[in-house]
């Protein structure tokens, strides 16, 4: 079937046709008046567009190289120490001494800081930070700089880390809480039952074989179901009993 062109004339038969009529040559006709107007609008279109991809782009940009900086931060934190009269295999990093190493982790985190911020490592840099401060004896800038971390997705590592500085400072009712909130921390990344056994080895470090036995029980009782007895958590801390029952 051939479409047949509607005329002026055709379009006036009917009402339908004389409003429709009306709205496309009223149209046509403010449009030619205000072309200006639409052509702004449509160059302010094409401008937020691509505004909003040059943004995209560049945040795009600024994770990659926020993502290789961490990296090389990572690198730099687990290279070996060389023993005497060792060397590392070829293109690996490693250092002669830990002064040397933790030189050049903080050097890598200045970079990682200057260029991108630490904002875009979503913690990481801060927690790597705060392991260079430890591992140099700063206990309270390393408790400082990882204790925001415990809120956010780092939690499990960042709670880990604040309550083994504790103990270092011999913070003991500090620590002792820091591993409880890990025991009850409900989050995807943590391994159900194994802040309870972190609480357990951190009771036993403190003498308290009471307490220990009663945290290694809280394992059985969180990790349940079909799979249990073969979990390798469940076999460690059915061996722990034993052994503490053994020498009460």
């Amino acid at each position: 079937m051939v479409s047949k062109k509607l005329t002026k004339r055709d379009m006036r038969e009917d009402e339908f046709r004389d409003l429709l009529s009306e709205f496309y040559f009223g149209t046509i006709a403010n449009m030619e008046r205000h072309w200006k107007v639409y052509a702004a609008a449509l160059l302010a279109v094409l401008v937020v567009g691509l505004g909003a991809f040059a943004l995209w782009s560049r945040h795009e940009s600024r994770q990659a190289k926020a993502s290789f900086l961490m990296a090389r931060v990572m690198e730099a934190y687990t290279a070996p120490i060389e023993e005497k009269g060792k060397s590392a295999p070829a293109g690996q990093l490693s250092f002669t001494s830990e002064a040397q190493k933790l030189s050049e982790v903080n050097a890598r985190l200045q970079t990682l800081q200057n260029k991108v911020g630490f904002g875009a490592t979503d913690g990481l840099a801060a927690y790597y930070k705060a392991l260079a401060q430890a591992d140099s004896g700063s206990l309270p800038e390393a408790i400082a700089t990882v204790s925001p971390l415990t809120q956010g997705s780092l939690a499990p590592l960042a709670l880990s880390l604040r309550a083994r500085l504790y103990e270092a400072s011999k913070q003991w009712n500090k620590a002792e809480q820091d591993w409880k909130t890990l025991a009850t921390l409900n989050d995807p990344t943590w391994p159900k039952g194994e802040g309870y056994w972190e609480l357990g080895r951190f009771y036993e470090r403190r003498s308290e074989k009471a307490k220990a036995i009663e945290a290694y029980q809280m394992v059985q009782k969180t990790v349940t179901g079909d799979k249990a007895k073969d979990d390798p958590l469940v076999k460690r801390v059915d061996a722990k009993l034993q052994d503490l029952k053994a020498k009460a």
